[in-house]
């Protein structure tokens, strides 16, 4: 009798799904509309609250306060398919880019930048290691929005923090 191989169908589908696409953030930061509402010394920190939604980090500074946001991609690379190497050659290809927006101690807009997109590859064992990320950013967040009387959002806190502590440099 002749020895029957089993179909490669389930894994082909398996590399697939597993080589997809995660985006965390928002993806649509620099659109020039949203840009040009933000004016220098008149737009507030609950204008850009509204505009932008929670904050993906916060730093206090002495003299007011930074509000970033980003929009990160990954792909997972199909070498993290292999089995064994793929933990040491696989990884994930990331994109991102942001907005820094500096407020003054009264909550005005001071200035902005645009953080210009960029790409690298992050490897398997960096990701691992970065797993366990600390709370602060979450925590940082949650206190300004408590400061500010806004809803805090958890759950997107946390994913965004992490993904910003894994891929962002």
């Amino acid at each position: 009798m002749f020895a029957t191989l089993p179909s490669k169908a389930p894994l082909a589908a398996a590399a697939l799904v597993l080589s997809g696409c995660l985006s965390y953030g928002d993806p649509n930061l620099a659109e020039p509309t949203r840009l040009a509402a933000l004016d220098v010394g008149t737009t507030t920190i609950d204008d850009v609250h509204q505009s932008f939604g929670q904050p993906h980090q916060v730093q206090e500074n002495p003299d007011g306060r930074t509000w970033d946001y980003y929009g990160v991609s990954t792909r997972i690379s199909p070498l993290g398919l292999i089995p064994y190497a793929g933990f040491v050659v696989g990884g994930d290809h990331v994109t991102y880019d942001g907005l820094r927006l500096s407020f003054d101690e009264n909550d005005r807009l001071e200035n902005y930048v645009e953080i210009p997109e960029e790409k690298h590859y992050q490897l398997t064992l960096v990701t691992v290691g970065d797993a366990f990320t600390r709370s602060y950013g979450v925590r940082s967040i949650r206190a300004e929005m408590e400061r500010l009387g806004l809803p805090f959002e958890n759950k997107a806190a946390r994913n965004v923090t992490a993904a910003i502590d894994r891929y962002v440099d």
